[in-house]
């Protein structure tokens, strides 16, 4: 697992824009929520194929659900110190009106990174193309979005990659009635909302069926991502509990506790 990036600062903030010379606010038109890192796309128009790949897709909390990711409405600008940044003519003219917010942050102080680089970089092969889990990390209930696209986040999540075992399965898994109940009794609350930090995650029993039930799952995953139904969702949650051996009684306390979000919701990002 790892967390996600940040960028810092992703937008201009009411405290930023307050440490902004008023000439560059001025001269600039710097409005509060202009984006500095994260842009929507399209913002740069065409932008020279040499500097495209710093461009990297980002999902947000709003487009993540259970069954489905959306597509996602913003990119961020990727600029490492090993990701060849000083290329990337256009971009870095775009962060050049916003340098005194990143000369003030403390890694570019210290001689760390130029001001262009994002604050706090991850490893990109969680990013890259290829099975991997988005995990929401404060959400109404328990959220991991399975994707095999390019996918980047900010700490908004955590990213989930392993060979061990199937990422649509394990999905499928954290996303069930069981593992809601599981992290309900022993993960980490705010009030009514999960924390799911990444020592909860770690923590979670994981139990992998044999490969017909375990290609069944990965079958109903696929058709809930299409078209949600609660009775899939429903199947789903009764194969989860087949694979962990619950009783009927055991079935019930669960089902008591973890009652279903309110209809329609149950597809859509909590």
């Amino acid at each position: 697992m790892t967390q996600g990036i940040v960028p810092n600062p992703d937008v201009v903030s009411s405290r930023a824009l307050e440490n902004l010379a008023p000439e560059t606010v001025r001269r600039y038109g710097i409005r509060r929520g202009d984006g500095v890192f994260v842009v929507p796309q399209g913002y740069f128009g065409l932008l020279p194929e040499r500097e495209r790949r710093f461009l990297k897709p980002l999902y947000e909390p709003v487009q993540a659900g259970r069954h489905a990711l959306k597509a996602p409405e913003k990119v961020l600008l990727y600029l490492t110190p090993s990701n060849g940044a000083e290329q990337a003519v256009t971009l870095l003219r775009h962060l050049e009106k916003f340098r005194p917010l990143m000369e003030a942050r403390r890694e570019t102080r210290m001689g760390r990174m130029k001001y262009y680089h994002v604050h706090w970089p991850r490893k990109e092969r969680f990013f890259q193309p290829g099975p991997k889990i988005l995990a929401v990390r404060k959400c109404a209930r328990p959220t991991f979005s399975y994707t095999e696209k390019e996918a980047y986040v900010m700490m908004a999540f955590n990213v989930i990659r392993s060979e061990r075992v199937s990422m649509k399965y394990l999905a499928a898994l954290f996303n069930s009635r069981l593992m809601q109940f599981w992290f309900l009794r022993r993960g980490k609350m705010q009030g009514d909302f999960f924390q799911m930090d990444t020592a909860p995650v770690l923590r979670a029993p994981i139990r992998v069926p044999g490969l017909p039930l375990l290609r069944e799952v990965e079958g109903l995953a696929d058709a809930l991502a299409v078209r949600y139904c609660p009775e899939g969702d429903e199947r789903m949650n009764g194969l989860m509990e087949d694979i962990y051996g619950l009783s009927p009684q055991e079935r019930e306390i669960i089902i008591q506790a973890c009652p279903p979000m309110r209809a329609g919701r149950e597809s859509l990002p909590e």
